[in-house]
């Protein structure tokens, strides 16, 4: 079989502009699952900043610079606790039947705490009580090799961790339910839905494109910085640092750096 090498172009495929939304149905039913997987009185999630994953999927909300807590309870109680800023942020999440409530311990340092500055009290209001069951999701768990303590181990701030003990009336009552969710197999989130995929597809169509124009526009000469700024960057919700690294034998690339002056 003959073979012919030539140059060929890469075919336009566009680029998506309007982000597809989850219905806002898809989130109610994720929150009723993960409640029901967890058997607990309440399911307790915790967001910031850096892990916004679990509290997305559920809600549609994302933390921008303040830790926040959703949590669902009985009779599909949803609360959802934010901070300052959160508060004014809060309207895009997009789960029926949430309520919002201000906790401003979960505000930047700094920043004015009078109007409600007891987080407890704050998860006493929304119905957490002596007696009950909680299930803990964070932004990670341990496998059984990793943890051999009879307590429970729990990727969480440990202030939550104290909190909820001392409102419940023991450690007893927490346990780890981060599995609910990012179980490799069995977690809610390794079944990607059609209107999750339509997202993801969206948001991987936009990242290709941005990374063409940076391979495409990189010559010598241009220094990272440059040739990273070729990306086009038009403010889409970043899940990463963005990284361009170059090397040459006296400097190794470091793929996981951002970009800096070096040509």
């Amino acid at each position: 079989m003959p073979i012919a090498l030539r140059d060929i172009v890469v075919p336009a495929f566009g680029v998506p502009v309007e982000a597809p939304r989850i219905p806002a149905a898809l989130y109610e039913k994720r929150c009723r699952d993960a409640y029901a997987r967890a058997e607990c009185d309440w399911l307790v999630v915790y967001a910031d900043r850096e892990h916004l994953a679990n509290i997305a999927f559920l809600s549609g909300y994302d933390p921008r610079f303040e830790e926040a807590l959703l949590l669902l309870g009985p009779r599909d109680k949803r609360v959802l606790l934010v901070g300052n800023e959160g508060e004014a942020y809060s309207p895009l999440a997009v789960l029926p039947g949430l309520e919002i409530a201000l906790a401003q311990s979960l505000s930047l340092m700094g920043q004015d705490r009078s109007l409600k500055p007891d987080l407890a009290a704050v998860l006493r209001e929304a119905g957490l009580t002596r007696g009950q069951t909680i299930g803990l999701v964070g932004w990670k768990y341990f496998d059984p090799a990793e943890w051999d303590d009879a307590s429970p181990a729990l990727f969480v701030p440990h202030y939550l961790v104290a909190m909820l003990a001392k409102i419940t009336g023991g450690l007893w009552a927490l346990q780890d339910a981060t599995f609910v969710l990012m179980h490799p197999a069995t977690g809610l989130r390794s079944t990607i839905d059609a209107d999750q995929i339509a997202l993801h597809e969206w948001g991987a169509a936009r990242a290709s494109a941005a990374v063409w124009r940076i391979v495409t526009g990189t010559q010598l000469g241009l220094s990272e910085l440059e040739a990273a700024s070729r990306m086009g960057y038009a403010g889409e919700a970043l899940t990463a640092h963005v990284m361009y690294a170059t090397g040459d034998s006296d400097h190794p690339v470091i793929g996981l750096r951002s970009p800096g002056g070096r040509s």
